[in-house]
């Protein structure tokens, strides 16, 4: 090991910042030195998941990161080698961990993994993350075998979604910059339309006992890590709504009896406006990533098959549907986000208001969501 990084190792657990490891650990990768970087990340991944000794998981990170993001396949091998020699621990975190390494980087790279003594666990995230990403396993001779017993959870899994740095933000809550997010903003003082029946009667609630895990499954980390809540339920209109505007939708949903707009007063506001299939996605797959006050989401492939299953539900899609079959029936959907300004809703910065209506118009999918910190 580079005496630099021997001398950084036994300074580390009384570092104040990583950040000397950073820059070392860069320096002597570009210098070629990728092997003494190794080194380091070898001698620390034993105490990375040690909670009393953050530094040890932050240098680990940062030696990792560096590996994973370098080109070639003896770089992801490394970095393969520095996963492999993590202690048994924390699955989430080996979920991102190895989403990181396959992001941009070609299969043939990462099939060490499968060639080389390897934790199983490690194979299998793996496996499933290159398998979301729509890569075909059987095609891979390592993973050939793996191919056999891993069953997509969808059958393809689109990647042309820009870098997580360029994903939507999640809309404001009200009164918060107005235009901001794409989204419909609450006028400052707006009052509740009267309530209102659809075709002169009532709509029927038909939410089915399965409904909200599968309408809520990209925000379940809302509620699971955080302090959210999700409201997700499906109705049934006794004819097609028409028109099927955004003005029909505001005088609908206050009949319906959603507990996110139950708890309003006088000056309580409901704002609705159109939006289309690929921006609910796109917002799916951002709430998931991110995930709320304290929950700090899901893995790249992880967040896009949540997204792709709240998708599926609003659209009542059978779970049976593949991504063209879902992507065709999306289309023929009428899809709206809204806001209120109700006691339900923190309007902290994690607000979250969808609504489906299914091709003949007779099928309401709500799915409202909100966390805080």
């Amino acid at each position: 090991m580079d005496d630099r990084l021997r001398d950084l190792l036994a300074k580390l657990p009384r570092l104040t910042s990583v950040s000397a490891v950073d820059g070392l650990a860069a320096d002597l990768l570009a210098a070629g030195a990728a092997e003494a970087v190794l080194g380091f990340g070898l001698a620390v991944a034993g105490r990375a998941g040690d909670p009393r000794v953050w530094q040890y998981r932050a240098a680990f990170d940062s030696v990792f990161g560096l590996l994973a993001a370098a080109p070639g396949a003896e770089n992801a091998e490394r970095a393969l080698r520095l996963l492999s020699a993590l202690p048994p621990g924390d699955r989430r975190e080996l979920r991102r961990r190895v989403s990181v390494l396959a992001a941009d980087r070609p299969v043939e790279e990462l099939a060490s993994a499968f060639a080389e003594p390897a934790p199983e666990e490690l194979r299998a995230f793996l496996a499933r993350e290159l398998r979301l990403r729509g890569t075909d396993l059987s095609t891979v001779p390592l993973l050939a075998a793996r191919a056999a017993v891993e069953q997509p959870a969808y059958q393809q899994c689109p990647f042309g979604l820009a870098a997580a740095d360029d994903l939507p933000e999640l809309p404001p809550y009200p009164g918060a910059e107005p235009g901001a997010g794409g989204l419909a903003i609450v006028p400052s003082g707006a009052e509740l339309p009267p309530l209102a029946k659809a075709s002169g009667h009532a709509a029927r609630e038909v939410t089915a006992p399965d409904d909200f895990t599968a309408l809520g499954a990209a925000t379940a980390g809302w509620a699971a890590g955080s302090n959210g809540r999700t409201e997700a339920r499906v109705f049934a209109l006794p004819a097609p709504l028409e028109p099927d505007t955004p003005e029909a939708l505001r005088i609908l949903l206050p009949s319906l009896g959603l507990d996110c707009l139950r708890d309003r007063n006088d000056r309580s506001g409901l704002a609705v406006r159109a939006t289309d299939a690929t921006a609910v996605w796109e917002l799916l797959f951002a709430v998931a990533l991110h995930g709320g006050a304290y929950s700090s989401g899901v893995d790249g492939a992880r967040a896009r098959l949540v997204a792709w299953q709240s998708l599926s539900a609003l659209a009542d899609c059978p779970r049976s549907a593949d991504l063209a079959a879902i992507e065709r029936r999306a289309e023929r959907c009428a899809w709206f986000a809204f806001e209120a300004a109700t006691g339900w809703f923190d309007q902290v910065a994690w607000d979250l208001g969808l609504l489906a209506l299914s091709p003949d118009r007779t099928r309401l999918a709500v799915l409202a969501a909100t966390d805080t910190d």
